[in-house]
């Protein structure tokens, strides 16, 4: 067996030297930057996928480390990280580290390559201490930046995450800007658990300067007016968020019949609900209209309008809601009991049922992530709609 793997060590090493030469040749002539080419990235590729581990451990053992071999063993390494073999990626990005006969010029290169590998294998720390010591680097300072906004949003660390995310954004075709305003906004959520309103009003002014249409920093904003008893403000702030994001519309909804029994304006209430309405249909918008009815006018006056919006727009909540209505009016057992057992129907279809569902992967669920957990990108998780829905 030793024989065996000594033949085919021979024969592998005098094919990659001859495509090295081939390479170094055509180098030379082109006068081109030293890289992988592809017919030698093939080679290696057929090498990982026809033999064991052990031969390709000897070979990576074996392979002389020069400015001609380092982009392979880089390779190699990005290989075995692609293809969850993280330990031995490090192992070959750390042997590179070690060796003092790597050029200067492949130094912050095989740092990088290396810092990945730490992320790939969630040992966050040892990633940040090398993309830190990159910020010097002229080719990957930049390219460091997303790997460290994307540590400190693991950690939590919303004021790192802001410092390096700021720079990052600022680069050509990247816009995170939507990822900031939620930073400012985690960081103010903080503040206002702690009561610093103060503090947590300048947070959502930078959110709300990194994205004008961040509904989140509207509704945080409204909460610690209404926190401080200002209810007016609250509703001016709260008015905003339609013309921000109308998705997050019936997050506002709650709030603005807060602010409205404080300052006893149903009437003004309804009217703007009744004028979201006509601007796009919204389940939430109507039952929050039929409420309001049904509170200052009657259930009467409640039903007639659910019915006529439901025969411009079916909507489950608002035939569950309709129920309700008409159970108080019912006048005889058999009504009570046929409304009963239709109630029972429309409930068993919105019992469970996600309210929320991430526009980007689809991860669906009760509660209002800002980030999704899924996919881990901002803003994209907003209230379901549809019949069903809103």
């Amino acid at each position: 067996m030793d024989t065996f793997l000594h033949w085919l060590m021979l024969a592998v090493a005098i094919g990659v030297g001859w495509v090295l030469g081939y390479t170094a040749k055509k180098k030379s002539s082109a006068g081109s930057d030293p890289a992988l080419p592809s017919n030698l990235k093939d080679r290696l590729k057929l090498l990982f996928e026809a033999y064991s581990e052990e031969v390709i451990d000897s070979f990576v053992q074996s392979l002389e480390v020069t400015s001609e071999t380092v982009g392979m063993h880089l390779s190699i390494g990005s290989h075995f990280r692609k293809n969850g073999e993280v330990e031995k990626a490090i192992l070959v990005h750390q042997n590179l580290m070690s060796r003092p006969e790597v050029p200067s010029n492949f130094t912050d290169e095989v740092m990088f390559e290396l810092a990945k590998d730490y992320m790939a294998a969630g040992l966050l720390d040892r990633a940040e201490s090398l993309f830190l010591r990159l910020q010097e680097s002229r080719s990957f300072s930049r390219k460091s930046y997303k790997w460290l906004v994307d540590i400190y949003q693991q950690e939590r660390d919303w004021d790192k995450a802001i410092e390096y995310g700021v720079p990052f954004n600022g680069q050509k075709g990247v816009d995170i800007s939507v990822a900031l305003s939620h930073f400012s906004c985690e960081l103010a959520e903080k503040l206002i658990e702690r009561h610093h309103y103060w503090d947590a009003r300048n947070k959502l002014r930078d959110a709300l300067r990194f994205d004008k249409c961040c509904a989140r920093a509207t509704l945080l904003l409204a909460k610690i007016h209404m926190s401080e008893g200002h209810y007016s403000e609250a509703v001016l702030i709260l008015r905003k968020v339609d013309e921000q994001d109308y998705r997050f519309v019936p997050e506002a909804i709650p709030l603005l019949l807060e602010c409205s029994q404080h300052l006893k304006s149903e009437s003004k209430f309804r009217c703007y609900l009744e004028g979201l309405l006509v601007k796009k249909s919204s389940s939430s918008v109507m039952l929050g209209i039929a409420d309001s009815y049904n509170r200052e006018l009657g259930v009467l006056a409640a039903e007639k309008f659910l019915v006529s919006s439901l025969l411009e727009k079916s909507s489950l909540k608002g035939l569950d809601r309709l129920i309700d209505y008409q159970s108080v009016k019912a006048v005889s057992d058999s009504d009570t009991r046929h409304l009963t057992i239709i109630k029972q129907v429309t409930q068993s279809l919105l019992d469970g049922k996600p309210v929320y569902r991430c526009e980007g992967c689809g991860f669906s669920g009760e509660i209002l992530h800002w980030q999704c957990p899924s996919c881990k990108e901002w803003g994209l998780v907003a209230p379901i709609q549809g019949v069903e829905g809103e």
